[in-house]
């Protein structure tokens, strides 16, 4: 079981997958894993198919919870996230990740991650059954992912 002290934090931004964020997000606390929706706003953000999103916390007031995040969870693919990346807010935010060494899960080819991620990034699958066994097996924390 995870630790009940660790927090999995769920980026959110405009035009992210939110099938993929339900998952996640389902997924964990049903386990009882403690997770935050974080955005550069707490406002409502649409995502890919117009579902809107109110993330938990913004970026600033995640800030504390990263010396016990164990993951960050961005859903959506490098291309998406790559038009985001000059954004200052989220730059310095990629920064305390790379400073903390906490791995990024993302969909996709991670193969650009290199350009603005010194975190291990690990990719999850596209397919919606495989991916709630992937986000099973994160709530898990006893395993490889």
């Amino acid at each position: 079981m995870p630790k009940r002290d660790t927090t999995i934090l769920v980026l959110w931004a405009d035009g992210f997958q939110e099938a993929t964020a339900t998952i996640f997000v389902t997924e964990l606390r049903r386990a009882g894993v403690r997770v935050k929706v974080i955005g550069s706003t707490r406002q409502q953000i649409k995502g890919s198919y117009g579902l809107a999103i109110a993330p938990d916390l913004t970026l600033a007031q995640a800030e504390p919870l990263l010396l016990q995040t164990t993951y960050l969870i961005i859903p959506t693919t490098l291309a998406v996230v790559q038009r985001l990346k000059n954004d200052p807010c989220l730059a310095a935010f990629f920064e305390q990740i790379d400073r903390f060494q906490i791995p990024v899960l993302i969909g996709g080819d991670a193969s650009g991650a290199r350009l603005f991620l010194n975190s291990t990034v690990i990719i999850f699958p596209a397919d919606s059954e495989a991916l709630v066994a992937f986000a099973q097996r994160v709530a898990g924390g006893d395993g490889p992912i």
